[in-house]
């Protein structure tokens, strides 16, 4: 895997692994969503390692961190920042108005840079300048998650199936405080507070 820290949404057969060791930590994050006429739901082609319920959406997180020699990124997508953005990407942010009545936020492990407590702000890397039709070059012994950048179409990885996904997250109602800003992943915001993120998952081909 390209060098740095960052971090990747994990999928169900876990992070990826390199060939000796581990060089990736997991962590996870509870999102109490919205009481009132929830509406969170996810795709029907779905390998999060992750539970979207009425009342909360459960996820977790491939935190890699083990720094090397920095290289570029190629393509057009985003990762979790941790530490320092990897050349030549850029950064920004996605902040969930969780639930404001008895919130049941709650964390553990290793969590990409970002504020969790009441509400949710996650930190991003975004590669913005590649273009998504130009295959990049990943490990693909293990499936893995991308996030999509700028549309809902996923990075083309060579060797690799990708598969469009996504994760709705139904936010407070009342006084939302929903915020993004910088380089984020690409997100459809619907009236009443609903954020559908596209996470790509691929597999070898």
């Amino acid at each position: 895997w390209p060098s740095g820290t960052y971090g990747l949404p994990r999928s169900k057969t876990g992070c990826p692994q390199p060939p000796h060791g581990s060089e990736w930590e997991t962590g996870w994050r509870v999102q109490d969503t919205e009481d009132s006429s929830n509406d969170n739901g996810f795709s029907d082609s779905f390998h999060l390692d992750a539970v979207v319920l009425d009342s909360h959406v459960n996820r977790s997180f491939c935190i890699k961190h083990v720094h090397k020699v920095a290289i570029v990124f190629p393509g057009q997508y985003c990762i979790y920042k941790k530490g320092t953005c990897p050349v030549g990407l850029s950064e920004g942010f996605i902040q969930w108005d969780d639930e404001d009545i008895r919130n049941k936020n709650s964390n553990g492990g290793t969590l990409p840079d970002g504020t969790y407590d009441d509400a949710t702000k996650i930190s991003f890397c975004c590669q913005t300048n590649g273009n998504k039709s130009d295959p990049i070059i990943l490990p693909v012994d293990k499936p893995f998650y991308l996030l999509a950048y700028g549309s809902s179409e996923c990075q083309k990885v060579e060797r690799a199936l990708g598969t469009e996904e996504y994760i709705q997250y139904d936010n407070e109602d009342s006084n939302n405080s929903d915020k993004w800003e910088g380089s984020h992943p690409f997100m459809e915001y619907s009236y009443v507070t609903k954020m559908r993120i596209t996470y790509c998952y691929y597999r070898a081909a």
